[in-house]
């Protein structure tokens, strides 16, 4: 007598295309989740990094006034933001803690292969054009791939929201 052991090829051959099926949908899903993760994680950390900022500033440390310095240049060390305390602009300060974005994540309110700085007045540590000295606020844009976003906002009262 003949006994059943085993699978038939059929068999197997379905098996194997529902869990291609099954791959096919989630893997999509679990990469965007991936950049959305890398988004959210970045865009934290620049606000806590302007909050930091913004707390030297008013502590005075170094004796300076600190900013924060925003690249999306590739040629000088790709996408990242960095503290820097000094009298007038990064160019001119001293750079302090780097950060660099998450692969996949950059500034889009930023022209690629440029860079932003933004200033805090010292004991205010209200946000200050660096070049003027005047009261501003501004709005950063993270972008992840697959077009997802994540908003900082810095308004001229000091305050960073995420």
């Amino acid at each position: 007598m003949w006994k059943d052991r085993g699978f038939t090829l059929v068999e197997l051959l379905i098996v194997m295309s529902i869990m291609a099926i099954i791959a096919v949908v989630t893997l999509p899903n679990f990469f965007s989740s991936r950049y959305r993760y890398s988004l959210n994680k970045d865009a934290e950390g620049l606000a806590y990094g302007i909050r930091a900022a913004i707390s030297n500033s008013q502590t005075q440390l170094n004796a300076s006034r600190w900013g924060i310095h925003l690249s999306n240049n590739t040629s000088t060390g790709g996408y990242y933001y960095q503290l820097w305390y000094g009298t007038s602009t990064y160019a001119y300060g001293t750079p302090s803690t780097l950060t660099p974005l998450d692969q996949g994540v950059s500034f889009s309110g930023i022209a690629l292969g440029s860079a932003v700085d933004i200033c805090f007045a010292q004991i205010s540590g209200l946000p200050i054009d660096c070049s003027t000295g005047l009261s501003t606020s501004t709005a950063i844009t993270l972008s992840a791939i697959g077009g997802q976003q994540a908003t900082v906002t810095l308004n001229a009262n000091g305050t960073v929201s995420y």
